[in-house]
């Protein structure tokens, strides 16, 4: 596996896990930078829980 493979899996795998928290919340009914924000915390918590 070369690491743009790697980028590509890690990439997937926080999509994955950023969806799952986002289900309750859709955030295309909210402004743009309110929405970055939602997605770093979310990026946040999922970087303590996996220890990334």
């Amino acid at each position: 596996m070369n690491s743009i493979d790697g980028d590509i899996d890690i990439s997937n795998y926080l999509s994955k896990k950023i969806l799952k928290k986002i289900k309750a919340v859709d955030l295309s009914k909210l402004l743009p930078e309110v929405r970055l924000k939602r997605i770093d915390k979310y990026l946040m918590e999922i970087v303590e829980e996996e220890k990334i």
